[in-house]
């Protein structure tokens, strides 16, 4: 595991509202050039996680773009407690994995900023567009 984690939300995000489930080419493009040019790792926090159909097409749309999905947080709970939660296994760093350096709640539900406020990035659009791109660099790359 790399120690730069992006969380990432799928609806809204990687997939507008009101597109009946499809996954923009430019938009995977976005995000894909973004995490493989500053080496990211991917940890799904949608809902998608949830439900194996949607967890598969996401980890397959994914891949085609040459991003590893490396895991999910814990379902059947909150998106907040479930962050928080893989945040707390993997936090330490142990034989298996690097500490985690920084990391970046990417997700189109402004309620998530309260509990994740120094490592948030709203999708304000309900898009990954060019201004949730730079406040993800923002987090990860700043000092």
């Amino acid at each position: 595991m790399k120690n730069k984690i992006i969380f990432l939300d799928v609806d809204g995000v990687l997939c507008p509202l009101n597109s009946g489930g499809q996954l923009p080419e430019h938009i995977m493009d976005r995000f894909a050039n973004m995490v493989n040019r500053f080496g990211y790792t991917v940890v799904l926090s949608s809902s998608w996680r949830e439900y194996q159909n949607s967890l598969n097409k996401i980890n397959h749309a994914l891949m085609y773009k040459g991003v590893d999905l490396f895991d999910y947080v814990p379902p059947k709970t909150s998106k907040c407690a479930a962050i928080s939660k893989w945040l707390d296994l993997h936090e330490e760093g142990n034989e298996d994995h690097e500490r985690i350096e920084k990391y970046v709640v990417l997700d189109d539900d402004y309620t998530l900023g309260n509990t994740f406020p120094d490592n948030f990035v709203l999708c304000k659009n309900k898009i990954f567009d060019v201004e949730a791109e730079e406040g993800v660099v923002r987090i990860l790359e700043g000092d």
